[in-house]
């Protein structure tokens, strides 16, 4: 029997044994589909056969021998090149796919060789053209996998490119935004809160023109509480836009101002315990936790219900960690947005803690209450 007929009639045996070594020697071709392994497999013995009974020139023979020919063509690429496309797809390594060629080599004349132990000239003739066809195949699979591996560094390297390029303008975006907010919360409490103040301090002397049993005096009364609770709430706006704080005494303070401030406002408890920050973070590492913290308690005023919060920032080993608990409803973490919002907020914690390079996690349950904590790493200066 000829070497191509061999191989023809005997292809389920050779892909029998050729996938035992697959399976257990090369780590990507475990994880793939069994169909799929061995119809490569078979399809490059296929080749090989087919082309053993091509007629071939001498110098066609040359150009097979320095990797120059083609063993058959499928949709403009030959079944080799194709092999090389879908291995680097598949995830094989360079070695691991001319592992696949050397055991393939190895299965076919290792059952030929039993089935036909005396070789004459037409076979060594066979023989010689199979490890032509191999290492041509071999040499169209290699250069399709190195252009395939080429191409797909390329694109990891522009996705790469574009994430960078996103952050650092998501980067200039907060940043700006910080500013104008320090602007406008600077403007409030230095413009608009002075008027509001000059107002309750008229209408204190009015009142102060009146008899106690004056209907004036009562009017003007209830206006100064309105004036207050205008007072009051603008400086929670301020707070909610940029405490001054923040920029002059720096994060634990500011977390800590602005959680009794929210806390008035809500009339909800937060206890707040500080420990272990002995110097300044960066200016952005506390925006953004700072941020945090305000989305996480707007999440608890809208949606939890909660009793009570408790709030930690502390240092751990080389990070900063900081958490927000509550003892509410809890929730199913949402796979959008959601028509609340909430999913949106949560999507906001997220980012703001990817642009630290920070880990944020949220548990929470229905009925247990939630738990949001990021944690900063910021090396040994702590």
């Amino acid at each position: 029997m000829r070497l191509p007929d061999f191989i023809t009639s005997h292809c389920p045996q050779l892909v029998d044994e050729w996938e035992i070594f697959a399976r257990t020697r090369l780590p990507a071709a475990g994880t793939m589909d069994r169909a799929q392994l061995r119809d490569h497999a078979a399809g490059m013995l296929q080749t090989i056969a087919r082309n053993l009974c091509t007629p071939q020139t001498e110098h066609e023979q040359r150009q097979k021998s320095v990797g120059l020919g083609a063993i058959a063509t499928v949709g403009g690429s030959t079944a080799a090149q194709s092999h090389g496309h879908d291995r680097a797809a598949s995830g094989f390594t360079f070695v691991q796919m001319v592992s696949e060629f050397r055991a393939l080599r190895a299965s076919v004349l290792r059952l030929w060789a039993k089935a036909k132990p005396v070789l004459d000239d037409e076979d060594h003739r066979d023989l010689m053209r199979f490890h032509e066809a191999i290492d041509q195949a071999l040499a169209e699979s290699t250069d399709r996998y190195v252009q395939a591996s080429e191409q797909a560094a390329q694109a990891l390297l522009e996705r790469q490119r574009l994430e960078s390029a996103r952050v650092e303008l998501l980067r200039q975006l907060v940043n700006a935004e910080e500013k104008e907010r320090r602007r406008i919360a600077r403007d409030l409490h230095d413009h608009l809160g002075q008027q509001v103040t000059a107002l309750s301090l008229r209408l204190g002397v009015f009142k102060n023109m009146h008899g106690i049993e004056s209907p004036v005096r009562k009017e003007l009364e209830g206006l100064l509480r309105i004036v207050r609770q205008i007072d009051e709430d603008l400086d929670f706006v301020v707070w909610e836009l940029r405490p001054p704080v923040l920029d002059d005494l720096g994060l634990p303070d500011a977390l800590n101002e602005y959680a009794q401030s929210w806390s008035r406002h809500y009339n909800l408890p937060v206890r707040v315990r500080v420990a272990g920050l002995e110097q300044r973070l960066p200016a952005e590492v506390e925006s953004e936790l700072y941020r945090i913290l305000q989305e996480a308690l707007n999440n608890i005023a809208k949606h939890a219900r909660a009793q009570s919060v408790e709030v930690s920032f502390e240092t751990q080993a080389e990070q900063v960690v900081l958490t927000v608990q509550d003892d509410g409803v809890g929730f199913e973490m949402p796979q959008g947005t959601g028509a609340d919002g909430r999913g949106l907020g949560l999507l906001g914690m997220q980012e703001r803690a990817t642009r630290l390079g920070a880990e944020l996690a949220i548990d929470s349950e229905q009925g247990n209450g939630t738990r949001v904590r990021v944690s900063v790493p910021v090396g040994r200066s702590l």
